[in-house]
């Protein structure tokens, strides 16, 4: 009787499902409008978590359903900010805008987890925050001296009806682009460097202008 009951307990067990801990989320995803560096997959960004205005979002993948998934700065045992639901795929978190972001660089972590379960932490994505922008102060900037460029009575009149002008940039900043009101009218354009990538403040660079109205 008591080898009946063993064999018998046995069947039961092998019955019953194996279910696999949840496995850990993919490596959060800095994305293209939260990131505001040169390009928009450099993770580097301007946005600090400070306030609803400078918020982040990021696109996790490999989420399950029914789990929550938490966004974390500093591994798992750094600050929570952001979660959303899971759904058997990519979710996107928005941060909460509560806990800033100092400048510096931040390893973003994700995991899962529901009541009674949490999985590891993905692989850590590192984010540059930079909220500091660059001084224009030893800059310069000139119209091209091209009798294309100045249509004046000579070419160094600053005077032009050439829609697309030219301009010859100096300075020492990393990247810039040129406005005209408040308007940008250039593309964000990269400082030439010298060896060592040291920024010479005598490098220049040549940039045309969008087509421009008259006046």
């Amino acid at each position: 009787m008591a080898s009946h009951r063993i064999h018998r307990r046995l069947e039961i067990e092998e019955l019953e499902p194996r279910i696999a801990p949840v496995g850990a989320p993919g490596i959060p995803d800095l994305r293209s409008g939260s990131d505001t560096g040169l390009y928009n997959n450099d993770d580097l960004t301007n946005l600090n978590n400070s306030a609803a205005g400078k918020v982040l979002q990021f696109d996790v993948s490999g989420t399950s359903s029914g789990y929550t998934v938490a966004l974390f700065d500093g591994g798992t045992a750094g600050s929570l900010i952001g979660t959303a639901a899971g759904n058997n795929g990519t979710v996107t978190i928005t941060t909460h805008g509560a806990t800033t972001l100092d400048d510096d660089e931040h390893s973003i972590v994700a995991l899962q987890y529901k009541t009674g379960e949490t999985s590891g932490a993905s692989t850590g994505l590192l984010v540059t925050i930079d909220t500091t922008p660059p001084s224009a102060s030893g800059m310069s900037l000139y119209l091209t001296a091209d009798p294309s460029n100045d249509t004046g009575i000579n070419d160094l009149d600053l005077i032009t009806s050439d829609t697309t002008p030219g301009f010859d940039v100096y300075g020492g900043v990393d990247y810039w682009r040129l406005y005209r009101d408040a308007t940008p009218v250039s593309g964000l354009t990269s400082q030439p460097g010298d060896d060592g990538g040291v920024y010479n403040p005598a490098s220049q660079v040549n940039e045309t202008l969008s087509a421009q109205p008259t006046g």
